[in-house]
């Protein structure tokens, strides 16, 4: 008889452990997660290149002489290669998108957009 009642509390206590371990796991999983304030966004802006050249001199070297590299400067009034008030703009036929550059107060913008069913600009970003 003793037997009986050993073996039978050794399956109580063995469901019982069950049991808590799976209230445990239902409330972990169900449980809110908590709340945390987010951290300060930094701004989107580039920065100058030769910044970066200062610890990647060799990077900054090698793109330096694709056309990419070529290509990114600050357009200063001195520099600048095109008329922006009279400028035609550049049509892209692969994605029907057409190009502009302009300028307001001072800074030059990229201006981007496609012609709509109706005929008038859509999907316009500067």
């Amino acid at each position: 008889m003793r037997r009986a009642s050993r073996g039978r509390r050794l399956q109580l206590g063995i469901a019982a452990a069950v049991l808590a371990a799976s209230i445990l796991a239902v409330w972990a999983y169900l449980r809110p997660a908590p709340a945390s304030a987010p951290g300060p966004i930094a701004a989107n802006h580039y920065i100058d290149s030769v910044i970066c050249s200062n610890c990647h001199g060799a990077i900054a070297e090698s793109f330096r002489k694709t056309g990419m590299g070529r290509s990114f400067s600050r357009i200063l009034p001195q520099n600048a290669l095109e008329n922006f008030t009279s400028a035609k703009p550049f049509y892209h036929r692969a994605s029907d998108t057409y190009f502009s550059m302009i300028q307001r107060g001072g800074e030059t913008f990229q201006r981007r957009w496609q012609i709509g069913f109706d005929g008038k600009e859509t999907n316009l970003e500067e």
